[in-house]
C-alpha cells in the first residue's frame, strides 16, 4: 500500500510537470505568432517555408486570417 501511494504521488507530480510543460509550450507558440504577425509577409513566408509541419500548423492556426493570408500568398505554393 505504501508503494502504491508513493507511485500515485509520483504520477501526480509527473502530470503536474507535464501540465507546466504544455503551458510553457503554449506561451512559446503565442510569442512566435506575435513575432510572425509583426514581420513583413515576405520575410515571414521565407521562415514558414522552413518550419517543421507541426510548428507551422500550431503557429498558423493562431494567426489572424489577414496576416496568414498575406504570408501564405508569398510562400512556396506547394508548401502553402
Amino acid at each position: 500500500n505504501e508503494r502504491l501511494t508513493e507511485l500515485r504521488q509520483l504520477e501526480a507530480h509527473v502530470n503536474d510537470l507535464l501540465g507546466n510543460l504544455d503551458q510553457v509550450q503554449a506561451q512559446r507558440i503565442a510569442a512566435l505568432v506575435d513575432v510572425y504577425q509583426r514581420m513583413r509577409a515576405k520575410d515571414a513566408a521565407a521562415v514558414f517555408d522552413g518550419l517543421e509541419d507541426e510548428v507551422l500548423v500550431q503557429v498558423a492556426s493562431r494567426m489572424r486570417q489577414a496576416n496568414l493570408a498575406e504570408v501564405m500568398g508569398r510562400m512556396e505554393p506547394a508548401r502553402a
